[in-house]
């Protein structure tokens, strides 16, 4: 590919934010399906360079999530049958099984992962910076109280109460979705 190309470089920067925002997602995947680290990292390894050897292939109006574990479970295939010449061998209908499971709950993830996004955004600007600040920033609520002048104590009751509102609104979105 020829780098100076702008659908070249747009296409790579698309492949990468979707890739990014996948990443663990899809190595937890991987992780679920194989019996090691090691092997799951090898299976991980593979499975980026497929997605991004076919990413041309990919439907934008489509889960990137759901096309990426499609691929990555190829790939575990792929494992499992060079495994089967070294005479390890695994269930192929268990593995099937395994991979519905988890590629359900990956989905449920990701609603919820979308629904906390729309959450979020409802928040007032100072809780999202304080959920920021301790959640993402991983500072402490007693960093959080010096920083913003209050105690301690506070600052926990605060961040309790914006947790429990992110969970209710979450759930109450998740509720709406299935009646609808």
């Amino acid at each position: 590919m020829d780098s100076r190309n702008p659908n070249c470089e747009r296409q790579t920067k698309d492949f990468l934010v979707l890739f990014q925002q996948h990443e663990r997602q899809i190595y937890g995947y991987i992780l679920s399906l194989v019996p090691n680290i090691a092997s799951a990292d090898d299976i991980s390894q593979n499975t980026s360079l497929r997605l991004w050897e076919r990413f041309d292939q990919f439907d934008p109006n489509k889960d990137f999530g759901a096309w990426a574990r499609a691929i990555a479970y190829y790939e575990v295939l792929t494992f499992r049958k060079n495994l089967s010449r070294e005479h390890i061998r695994f269930d192929t209908e268990v593995l099937q099984v395994l991979s519905e499971r988890v590629a359900a709950q990956c989905k449920g993830l990701d609603a919820r992962q979308s629904y906390m996004m729309e959450c979020l955004a409802k928040l007032s600007e100072f809780a999202r910076e304080m959920v920021r600040s301790y959640y993402f920033s991983g500072m402490t609520a007693k960093s959080l109280a010096m920083k913003l002048g209050r105690s301690a104590a506070a600052i926990e009751k605060s961040i309790a109460r914006i947790r429990i509102s992110l969970h209710d609104c979450i759930e109450m979105a998740i509720r709406r979705e299935r009646h609808s």
